[in-house]
C-alpha cells in the first residue's frame, strides 16, 4: 500500500510537471512535490517503527502466555474437614511448634497463619487451603471421619 501511494504520488508529479509551462515552474513544482514526498516518506517510517514497536510488545505478551504454566493440586475444602479433624491439625501443627492460636476445631486465622508458615518450612504450596500434601506432612494419614 506504501508503495501504491508513492507511485501514485509521483506519477502526478510527472505529469504536474509535464503540464507546467516553464522550466522555472517545473523546478518549483518538482521542489514542492520532494518536500512531500519526503514529509510523507518520514511519517511512513514513524508508522513502520511504531507498528514493529506493538508487534514486539505484543510478540512479549503472547510468549508471556504461552510459557505459562498450571498447576492442579488437592485440597481439602473448608466444608469438608470435621471439627475433630481441624483439631488433629491444630494438634499436629502446635507438637512441630507452629502456633495454631487455640486449639477449637474451627479454622481461624491464626490456625491459616500457622499452616501456611508450615506448608512454607516444608516446601509445600503455600496458599489459604489446607492441602491433601500438607495433611501428609504434618502425619494425619487418610481423609476419612471428615
Amino acid at each position: 500500500m506504501i508503495k501504491k501511494q508513492l507511485v501514485t504520488m509521483v506519477t502526478f508529479a510527472g505529469v504536474f510537471t509535464l503540464l507546467s509551462g516553464c522550466q522555472t515552474t517545473n523546478e518549483k513544482v518538482s521542489d514542492s512535490v520532494a518536500s512531500e514526498l519526503n514529509k510523507r516518506s518520514i511519517a511512513l517510517d514513524l508508522r513502520e517503527a511504531e507498528l514493529d514497536k506493538k508487534t514486539q510488545e505484543l510478540n512479549a505478551q503472547q510468549d508471556l502466555i504461552v510459557e505459562g504454566s498450571t498447576n492442579w493440586r488437592s485440597i481439602l475444602c473448608e466444608p469438608n474437614i470435621s471439627t475433630a479433624r481441624t483439631i488433629e491439625v491444630q494438634k499436629s501443627l502446635k507438637e512441630k511448634g507452629f502456633n495454631p492460636g487455640l486449639i477449637d476445631g474451627f479454622i481461624g486465622k491464626s490456625t491459616m497463619r500457622a499452616v501456611n508458615q508450615f506448608q512454607e518450612a516444608n516446601g509445600l504450596p503455600v496458599n489459604n487451603y489446607i492441602s491433601i500434601e500438607t495433611l501428609k506432612a504434618l502425619g494425619i494419614s487418610g481423609i476419612s471421619g471428615n
